[in-house]
């Protein structure tokens, strides 16, 4: 277990890549730009861990760079826990990145128990995953594009008991 206390955390602190670990989050308030997980890992936040997302000068947001939590080609990767993830510094619209939350190629991945608020683009998505579940999330945003959960060419995937407030659709 890697734990995160309360703080500004760098991406070169969250772009993690040792497996068999669970990268926690504790209760206070959290400044991340990007998490990134390898394979065989667990990403939790424990209850009253408030996350605000911030875009980071050095690594400006853009097609490549504009993820808030991602993994790629990996599997067995959980993201749990009871946390807020808070997107409300993020510059959204039309023409800025469209990924909050993005996992692609990813085999046995479980998304849960956490709430977004105030999201600046597709929020939560997943592309060519195999058993993809998200479950029990929350989101409340206003913003138009701040779209809700997708799926995009995924086999076994789905999403249950969620509650999700958008300013698009998804």
């Amino acid at each position: 277990v890697k734990t995160f206390n309360p703080g500004k955390h760098e991406r070169k602190d969250t772009v993690f890549t040792e497996e068999n670990t669970v990268y926690r989050f504790t209760k206070g308030i959290h400044e991340i730009d990007y998490i990134e997980l390898p394979s065989n890992s667990i990403l939790y936040f424990d209850r009253g861990a408030y996350v605000a997302a911030f875009a980071d000068e050095n690594n400006p947001r853009g097609w490549g760079n504009d993820r808030i939590i991602g993994s790629f080609k990996t599997e067995n990767v959980k993201i749990l826990g009871r946390g807020l993830i808070d997107m409300s510094e993020i510059n959204g619209g039309h023409d800025k990145p469209k990924e909050a939350f993005l996992f692609v190629q990813c085999k046995n991945i479980l998304y849960s128990g956490l709430t977004h608020i105030n999201s600046h683009t597709w929020t939560l998505q997943f592309y060519a995953c195999i058993n993809a579940e998200a479950t029990r999330l929350m989101q409340f945003s206003y913003r138009k594009y701040s779209d809700g959960i997708m799926f995009a060419e995924c086999i076994n995937s789905s999403a249950k008991y969620c509650f999700y407030r958008t300013g698009d659709d998804c």
